[in-house]
C-alpha cells in the first residue's frame, strides 16, 4: 500500500481532491459506517450539502456516493467512471479498484460543491486512498480491534497508528472509548492537534451517537440534529416480513462487532419481555468471508447461545467466502461441549437456502431471523427476504465487477 498512485491519477485529473472542502474524515474498525451516515444526516439538516462516501456497497454501487442522502445518479456515474478508469489507462498508474472508487468520489463532490463531506477510510488510514485529502475539519477514530493484521500490523497499538495516519497537522481529532489514547495522544501532539475524547461509562450505541453529536458539534452545527435510532441499511436493520416473523440484518463481522449486536438483540427482546417467557426464538443465519477470525466469532455467538433455537452456518456467493463446513467442523472440534443441546445446527449452501428454512421452520410469529456476517451475503439475503433494493445497471456493473 501505498499513496503515489492515487496521487497520480489525482493529478491527472486535475487534483478534485483539493476542491472538496469541510471534510469529517473517519476511520476505525467498528462503528464507523453507523458514525458517517449520523453525521451526515445532522449535517444535512443543518442546510448544508452534504455529500457521504461509504464502502463497500450492501445492493448497489451508488450506495457509496450520496448528496444529502441521495444516491448518485447512474449518467454521472458512469460520465465520472470513464473519466477516472480512462485515466488511469491513460498514464499508466497501477491503481487499485479502491482508489479508482475514491477518485470517483472526490470527482462527484467537487462537480457537485458540496458544502462538507464525510469520508470513510476504507482500510487504516495512513496509507489509505481516502488520505491524500486535503481540507479537513475533523478526524474521527471510532475504535480499534484486531483486524487486517497482515497490513496493519499484530498489535492493536500498530493497527492505531495506522488509522491515526489521517490526523492533519493543527486538525482536531475525536476518538472513541476502544481507542488506545496513549498513541493517538503522542502522535496528535507531535502535529498540534488537540485530541477530543468521550466521556466514560457509555454502551457502543450511545458512544456511537455521542461521537457523531461530537463531531457535529465541533463543525459548529447543532448536535441535536443527531437522530438516536437512525442506522444505514443492514446495521440493526429491522424488517417486518409479510408472515408476521421480524428480521434483522447486520454486518457485524468480528468479535466485538457481533457481541455488541448480540448484546443490543439481547436488551432489545429479552431483557424487554417482548419474547413470551424469555423463549429462544431466534434463528441465526451466519457467514462470514474467509480471511475472518472465525474462532473468536463462535466464541461469542457460544456466549449469547441462550438466544437461539437455530443456527444457520451458510456462505454468501463470494470467491472470499467461508466454507460453512469449516464453522461446523470447528464446532464439532473446538465447542462440543459449549453447546446447549436444544440449538438445531444447520450448514446450508447458500444464503437464500438458510433464510428458506429458517422461514418454514419458524416459531410462530415472534421468530426472529437474524442475518448477520459478512457485508457479501446481504443482497442475497433481501432478495430471500422478498426486500425490494435497487440494482445497478449492466454498465454500471460491468466497469465495477471485481
Amino acid at each position: 500500500m501505498k499513496l503515489e498512485p492515487v496521487r497520480r491519477l489525482d493529478e491527472a485529473l486535475g487534483y478534485p481532491s483539493t476542491e472538496v472542502k469541510g471534510v469529517v474524515h473517519i476511520a476505525g474498525t467498528n462503528g464507523k459506517g453507523t458514525v458517517c451516515h449520523k453525521i451526515s444526516r445532522a449535517l444535512s439538516r443543518s442546510g448544508l450539502k452534504t455529500g457521504l462516501f461509504v464502502s463497500p456497497h450492501v445492493s448497489n454501487f451508488r450506495e457509496r456516493f450520496r448528496i444529502d442522502g441521495k444516491m448518485i445518479d447512474e449518467d454521472i456515474l458512469q460520465r465520472h467512471l470513464l473519466n477516472v478508469f480512462g485515466e488511469a489507462d491513460r498514464f499508466d498508474i497501477p491503481v487499485s479498484f479502491f482508489e479508482l472508487v475514491t477518485m470517483t468520489a472526490f470527482l462527484h463532490f467537487a462537480e457537485s460543491k458540496t458544502d462538507m463531506i464525510v469520508l470513510e477510510a476504507g482500510l487504516g488510514g495512513r496509507l489509505d486512498a481516502t488520505n491524500i485529502v486535503q481540507n479537513v475539519a475533523l478526524s474521527i477514530i471510532t475504535s480499534v480491534g484486531l483486524e487486517h493484521t497482515r497490513v496493519l500490523g499484530n498489535t492493536v497499538e500498530e493497527i492505531t497508528r495506522e488509522k491515526a495516519g489521517i490526523i492533519k497537522p493543527g486538525i482536531p481529532v475525536l476518538i472513541g472509548r476502544q481507542v488506545p489514547r496513549k498513541v493517538v495522544i503522542d502522535l496528535a501532539q507531535g502535529l498540534g492537534s488537540s485530541v477530543l475524547e468521550l466521556d466514560a461509562g457509555l454502551s457502543i450505541c450511545q458512544e456511537n451517537d455521542t461521537l457523531a453529536r461530537k463531531a457535529v458539534e465541533s463543525v459548529g452545527c447543532d448536535p441535536s440534529l443527531v437522530y438516536k435510532d437512525e442506522f444505514p441499511d443492514c446495521r440493526f436493520e429491522n424488517v417486518n416480513l409479510s408472515n408476521g416473523m421480524k428480521a434483522i440484518l447486520d454486518v457485524a463481522h468480528n468479535p466485538s462487532a457481533l457481541d455488541y449486536l448480540f448484546g443490543l438483540v439481547e436488551a432489545k427482546y429479552f431483557v424487554r419481555g417482548i419474547c413470551e417467557n424469555n423463549e429462544r426464538r431466534i434463528c441465526l443465519v451466519f457467514a462470514l468471508s474467509a480471511s475472518k477470525d472465525h474462532q473468536e466469532c463462535l466464541n461469542v455467538i457460544s456466549k449469547y447461545q441462550h438466544l437461539f433455537h437455530c443456527i444457520s452456518f451458510t456462505k454468501s456467493n463470494t470467491t472470499r467466502a467461508l466454507e460453512p463446513q469449516v464453522l461446523t467442523q470447528s464446532i464439532q472440534e473446538s465447542f462440543a461441549d459449549k453447546w446447549n443441546d436444544q440449538i438445531e445446527f444447520r450448514q446450508d449452501g447458500s444464503v437464500t437456502e438458510a433464510i428458506r428454512s429458517s422461514l418454514a421452520n419458524g416459531r410462530g410469529k415472534e421468530q426472529i431471523i437474524l442475518v448477520c456476517g459478512s457485508i457479501f451475503m446481504m443482497t442475497e439475503a433481501k432478495l430471500a427476504l422478498n426486500i425490494i433494493e435497487a440494482i445497478d445497471v449492466d454498465t454500471i456493473q460491468h466497469k465495477v465487477k471485481i
